[in-house]
């Protein structure tokens, strides 16, 4: 008996199948329409897959603070975006509000 696994269309498998045709993609150097016809894949999901927005991803790291001092921490988001902490239960906060950015 002849078994075929199907192509998975949701989760992680697909998404990382999805990531393998877009890298092969981009490899190629063919034009999106030859690209998918050599697939066999329909020409309207490379585009929808080309076109979907690609995840943020916030990466943390461990820090070691000095000793307490007056001044606050202060996390610097990008060119003009700062947020100070002045005390430790706001690095909580500042965690969460990371995370919702990312999402």
């Amino acid at each position: 008996m002849n078994e075929t696994k199907s192509i998975p269309r949701r989760g992680p498998e697909a998404a990382a199948r999805r990531a393998r045709i877009l890298a092969d993609f981009n490899r190629s150097g063919l034009s999106a329409y030859a690209f998918a016809r050599e697939l066999s894949l329909p020409y309207t999901t490379l585009i929808h897959w080309l076109k979907k927005p690609k995840p943020k991803r916030i990466a943390f790291t461990e820090v070691k603070l000095p000793a307490p001092t007056s001044e606050p921490l202060v996390l610097e988001l990008g060119p003009q975006t700062r947020l100070p902490l002045s005390s430790p239960s706001q690095i909580a906060l500042a965690v969460e509000l990371l995370k919702r950015f990312q999402a």
